[in-house]
Formats: structure tokens, C-alpha cells, sequence
């Protein structure tokens, strides 16, 4: 089967013992006369499959089809791509070429065989055109078909990127006619999905021959072209994929070791460009692909010259982190990666630039950078600590870090809340108070200590070291000493002004605090340890010095975990003998209260306040009046507050006769007991009240 590839390949060509020169294949040959196609190009297809299912084991006994084998089969696909309507059979036979590619990109015999040429050759066949060669009379549409054929040429020059000859490019002006495919408005109008896909083969290709023809890609304005690709999205917005395509191809411009290529791009209006850029992604909803194009934004800006666009930029990063903690409804969950990515820029430029680090500070950039801590991740909170961590060591904000606080939490509540919760994903042994149960793995997690007590274990690997690597723990303890010893003083000034930054925590915080305080020691006593067991697994007997001095070293680490277990228990005993004292204080309060006595003098301060303050008194003559006024009332209409308790269901018969009254009788209304000025002070308090209503 190995050697079944060449036989099939050489006599697929109908006049294979005749075939000496191309000139005479390519007059005679007709479509018609290649036989059994189908059959020989699934064949080949399938044994290709096969090799590479099982590449490991073909990979020394394949034998790949000779030159001639190959060009035989090169010039059936010149003739399918000269004859119009056998566009399938074309891209069949290409993609036999890309499978083989795929295997052995390094495989002589492509070269030699003419594949080069031609796949150089069609590869910009519509942008640059085919004159004075076999294709001159080939024609190529914006169809789908045509497009998977141009699609596998660019996939074809990627994997020819490593051995293709350089002056075969120069000659058939590959690299000018990729630019031209990036550059809007001088391309065949392709449809909108296939000009992406295009597009970003196209940039993915120059990024792989840059190095080697930058001359070509200099002369041929390719910076400018670039960025006229990528400021068209701001005119008529594109794919995103195709837009991460443009700027990461920008981005490696700005790395590469091309002469006054940053000077070109700052000529060039480049941060204009990418600003326009930004504002229109963070317009709009951001998605992962968005969120990936402004992590590139921020990389090419990092990598230009000009000392006054580091203020904006600090702008930026604050603008991002806001939106992160703040999204819209229609914004996805920000990726890990993308904060990760996002915070070591602004690492980089806080500890390059002072006037970064003044802007990151005016802005309330250290707030922001801690509610972020808050609410991010494992992952992103051991780089954003790590960036605190720096920041802090200088001292400048150390006021902002202690008076800051969310939902009733200090920053150092915060940083035991970490530090618990690192323990908790590493399944470090404490109980439910968090006092630890193993004095001599104090702050070793589950899965550690099996690696450590491995005896098939790597002797060159540390597990205790590689836990240091990306963990919040280490960083913890890092700023709980420049705050408790570097910059004990500022944080005591802090603290008399604001009382922000209090020491009094919680029992379980007290514990785990205690904790975070001797991680340095535990992990000391951690790695002597491991190292014992190592010489123990290797069957190694140190030196009787060597022995006497790792056995003390151990002993007193140890010694320092059991202590530290101690103190925690303490803490309990403490906080007990506290809640104690506290409620035998409760008691002899409510024992020495007077609450009945209380209840009594406060009942007669009330009636006391109704009966002398002139405001009760007023309505209460007010309200007496009402009553006794009944020549303003109509008859069978009564106050609702009248003192009289109605009676129902209950009928009562009236002798008539002893009921008649003279009709001109009137009642005399009751005269009020109020003196003249109560009088007026009813008439205003009347009207006041009729205005309030």
C-alpha cells in the first residue's frame, strides 16, 4: 500500500510512456481522454487517509510518488483548470496535493515537479493576472467553487513556506498581489463571507514570508495598505475574525526587525486608526471576538514610540476594566484570558512609565483595580495581585488601598477571603473553624502531597516550588508585610483619619489571618520536608552532618505549624471567654433596668405634651365646636366622629302626639369656654387647615 501512490499518480495521465515534455501533454490532451477519474482520485485519497491515521507507523516505509509521478498528475490539473466547467474535479485534484503537503511539507519532489511554479503562479492569478503563461486563457469568478480553489492555493503556500524558492515569489509577484487582496476596492468583488476568509489567509501568509521579502512588502506600501484595510471598518464594518486577522498581522509589524517600520505606521496615522477602532468595538455589544481585537489594540499601542500617548492609554485600560465590572446586557462574560492578557500590558506600562502610574492614580485606577480582584477569578487574581504587589512596594498608593472598601469589606478582608479560598481549592486540611489539622503539611493541598510522596516522583521536580507558580497565596502574604512592616507608618496614618483599615476582624478571619501572616515559614518547612522524603524514596543517607542538620530543620518547622495550631485554638478560647464576659454583662443590665417604671413616666410625659402644647389644645376645641355647631349641618347628617354609639336592628314606636314641637323653636348652641384670643387663634387654625385639605 506504501507504494501504491506512484503507480496510480504516473499513469492517470493517459499517454504516460509518451509524456517527455509538457509542450506536447498540453496540445494533445483532451478532458475527455483521462479515464477512470473518480476512481483513481478516491484511491489516492483514501491512501492518504490511511497514512495519516497511521503516520507513526507509515512514516519510514511510505515511499511518496517520484517528480514524475507528481508532474503527471500536475498537468491533469492544468488541464481541469484550463477547460471551464470542471471546476470539481480541479479542486479534487488540488486538495490531493494539499493532503500530501500536509504529510510532508519537505517533500523534494513537489519543487522539482513544476507545483511550485504553478501554485505561485494561480495562487494571485486574480489579482495579478496570467499573461504569457499555460493560464493565460484561464478565467476565474467569485463563485464558491473558485473560491475554495484560490482558498487552497494560499492554504498550499503556508505549508510551502519552509523550503519554496524566494525569486519564484519575487517573479510571479506573490506578495504584491496579496496586497492587493488586502487593500479595499482593488479585488474581484467576492462575497462578503468568502472576502473574509480570503483576507485572513492572505495575512496569515504574509506574516509567514515578511521576514524574508520585507523589501517586496516595503516597496509595495505594505504598512499602509494594512491600515487602510483596518480603518475600513470603520467606514463599512467587516467581519471581526477578518478584523483580528488585520491587527494581529499589525501587531507583528510592530515586532518584527524591519527598518523604520514604527516610524511608518506612526506616519501613517496609525493610533488615530486604532482609536477609531477601539471606540467603535466598546459602542457596541462586546463579544469574544471583540474583546480579542481590543487585547491586540492595546499590544500595538504598548509598542509606539510617542512618550505622550501613554496618558490616554491609561485611560483606556480604566475605560476597559469599567466596562468589565459594569457590562451591558447584551456583553459577554469576559474571558479569562483577555483580563489576564489585558492586566500584564497594564503591568508593563505602570512599571515603565512614571507618568503612566500618575495617570493610573488620578483616575481612581487602584480602586478600580481592586474591586476587579473582587469579582474576577483565581487566574486573573494572581496576576492583578501580582501587579498590587508592585504598585504597593512604591508606596504611593498605600492610602488608597487601605481606605478602600466594597460592601462593608476592607482590603484586608479581601486578602484573607483569597487566601481561604485558594485553600479551599487545593483542599488544604482545616477544620470548620480553619484551624489546621496537619501541624506538619500546614498549607499543603491534597493533590500536592501525593505528588510529594510519590516514589516514582521526578527527582529534579519540586511540587512545593511549581505551587508557588500562579498562586494568590504568596502574593497575600507579599502585601500583608509591606503593609504591616514596609509601610507600617503610612498605613497607621491612613487608618487614625479614616478608620477604614481596622484590625479588629473576625474570629474565622483571625485564624486564617494568622495563617497567611507564617506562610513563608510553612512553605520553608514544606520544601525541607519534601527534600526528606526525596532522599528517603532514592534510598540516598546523607552525611551524619547533613543528617543532624536537615532532622533539626524539619523538627523546628514542624514545631512552628503545631505552634501556630496553638495559637489558632487560642483565638477560639479568647473569643469564648469574650462572649462570656459579654453575656453575664447583658444579664446584670436587664437585671438593674427600671423598663415598667420607664413605660409609666413616658405614658404621662405623652398626656403631659397633649395637654399643655397649644397646637393639641386648639384642635381639641376645634373638634368640641364641630360637634355642638348644628345649624350648619343638615338634618339625618351627622360628624362621623360624633361620641355616640349607633344602635341597629332596632325598632322603637313613638307616640306622635307627644312628639310635636313647635316649629320655630331653635336650640341655643352651647357657648364656647375659650377666651376671645382662642377665638382667633381657631378662626386661623381653621383656615389652615381648610388650606391644608
Amino acid at each position: 500500500m506504501s507504494a501504491a501512490l506512484t503507480p496510480l499518480m504516473l499513469r492517470f495521465y493517459p499517454k504516460w510512456k509518451e509524456c517527455d515534455r509538457e509542450e506536447r501533454f498540453e496540445t494533445e490532451i483532451e478532458t475527455t481522454s483521462i479515464e477512470h477519474y473518480f476512481t483513481v482520485t478516491n484511491l489516492i485519497a483514501l491512501l492518504l487517509d490511511s497514512i495519516k491515521e497511521n503516520f507513526s507507523n507509515f512514516k519510514k516505509i511510505v515511499i511518496w510518488p517520484t517528480s514524475t509521478a507528481l508532474k503527471n498528475f500536475l498537468l491533469i490539473l492544468r488541464v481541469y483548470t484550463k477547460w471551464r466547467g470542471y471546476q470539481v474535479e480541479r479542486n479534487s485534484i488540488l486538495a490531493i496535493f494539499l493532503k500530501i503537503l500536509s504529510l510532508h511539507p519537505l517533500l523534494s519532489n513537489l519543487n522539482t515537479c513544476g507545483f511550485a511554479n504553478d501554485l505561485a503562479l494561480l495562487s494571485v492569478a486574480t489579482e495579478m493576472g496570467t499573461a504569457g503563461t499555460w493560464a493565460s486563457t484561464v478565467t476565474f469568478l467569485p463563485d464558491e467553487r473558485d473560491y475554495e480553489f484560490k482558498r487552497m492555493l494560499l492554504i498550499a503556500l503556508c505549508l510551502k513556506s519552509r523550503d519554496i524558492d524566494l525569486n519564484l515569489l519575487k517573479t510571479r509577484k506573490v506578495i504584491p498581489g496579496l496586497l492587493r487582496i488586502i487593500t479595499p476596492g482593488m479585488n474581484i468583488p467576492w462575497r462578503p463571507d468568502f472576502y473574509c476568509g480570503l483576507l485572513r489567509l492572505a495575512f496569515y501568509v504574509l506574516q509567514l514570508y515578511l521576514e524574508q521579502l520585507s523589501s517586496e512588502f516595503m516597496n509595495n506600501n505594505g504598512p499602509v495598505r494594512t491600515l487602510m484595510m483596518i480603518e475600513y471598518y470603520t467606514i463599512k464594518p467587516y467581519s471581526n475574525d477578518a478584523l483580528i486577522s488585520a491587527l494581529h498581522f499589525l501587531k507583528f509589524l510592530t515586532e518584527v526587525r524591519i527598518r523604520n517600520m514604527i516610524e511608518e505606521l506612526e506616519k501613517n496615522h496609525c493610533v488615530e486608526i486604532l482609536l477609531c477602532i477601539w471606540e467603535q468595538l466598546m459602542a457596541n455589544s462586546l463579544r469574544q471576538s471583540s474583546q480579542k481585537c481590543l487585547m491586540y489594540i492595546f499590544f500595538i499601542l504598548n509598542k509606539m514610540n510617542v512618550d505622550k500617548q501613554k496618558d490616554f492609554l491609561m485611560i483606556l485600560h480604566i475605560e476597559l476594566l469599567k466596562r468589565v465590572l459594569n457590562p451591558t446586557k447584551e456583553d459577554v462574560i469576559a474571558n479569562d484570558k483577555m483580563l489576564v492578557t489585558h492586566i500584564r500590558l497594564l503591568w508593563n506600562s505602570l512599571t515603565s512609565f512614571d507618568k503612566s502610574f500618575d495617570s493610573f492614580i488620578a483616575n481612581s485606577g487602584i480602586f478600580i483595580l481592586l474591586d476587579t480582584i473582587k469579582n474576577c477569578t483565581m487566574a486573573v487574581k494572581a496576576v492583578a495581585l501580582g501587579l498590587l504587589v508592585d504598585l504597593c512596594e512604591e508606596g504611593t498608593c498605600i492610602p488608597y488601598v487601605v481606605t478602600w472598601r466594597s460592601r462593608g469589606k476592607t482590603f484586608l478582608n479581601l486578602l484573607i477571603d483569597i487566601f481561604m479560598e485558594e485553600n479551599r481549592m487545593l483542599k488544604v486540611k482545616v477544620n470548620e473553624n480553619c484551624i489546621i489539622k496537619d501541624p506538619e503539611w500546614p498549607i499543603c493541598g491534597h493533590k500536592q502531597k501525593e505528588e510529594i510522596e510519590r516514589k516514582d516522583k521526578n527527582s529534579s521536580a519540586s511540587p512545593s516550588t511549581i505551587d508557588l507558580l500562579g498562586s494568590c497565596r504568596s502574593k497575600v502574604y507579599a502585601l500583608l508585610q509591606i503593609l504591616n512592616f514596609i509601610h507600617e507608618e503610612k498605613v497607621e496614618m491612613c487608618n487614625e483619619q479614616y478608620h477604614i483599615f481596622d484590625k479588629r476582624v473576625s474570629i474565622t478571619d483571625q485564624i486564617s489571618l494568622l495563617l497567611a501572616q507564617n506562610y513563608l515559614l510553612l512553605k520553608l518547612g514544606e520544601v525541607w520536608s519534601e527534600i526528606q522524603i526525596d532522599l528517603i524514596n532514592e534510598n540516598l543517607q546523607p552525611i551524619d552532618l547533613d543528617s543532624f542538620l536537615l532532622d533539626t530543620v524539619t523538627k523546628y518547622y514542624r514545631n512552628w505549624g503545631l505552634r501556630i495550631q496553638e495559637a489558632q485554638h487560642e483565638i477560639i478560647q479568647q473569643n469564648r471567654f469574650k462572649e462570656l464576659i459579654a453575656e453575664k454583662e447583658l444579664y446584670l443590665l436587664l437585671k438593674e433596668a427600671r423598663l415598667s417604671n420607664s413605660y409609666k413616666a413616658l405614658v404621662e410625659l405623652k398626656l403631659l405634651a397633649r395637654s399643655s402644647e397649644i397646637i393639641f389644645r386648639l384642635r381639641g376645641t376645634q373638634r368640641q365646636r364641630k360637634h355642638l355647631n348644628l345649624e350648619n349641618m343638615a338634618v339625618g347628617k351627622w360628624m362621623f366622629n360624633l361620641p355616640v354609639q349607633p344602635i341597629y336592628h332596632q325598632h322603637i314606636k313613638i307616640p306622635i302626639d307627644e312628639t310635636k314641637l313647635d316649629e320655630k323653636c331653635d336650640l341655643d348652641a352651647v357657648s364656647s369656654a375659650a377666651s376671645t384670643d382662642n377665638e382667633c387663634n381657631i378662626a386661623k387654625f381653621e383656615q389652615e387647615e381648610s388650606s391644608e385639605c
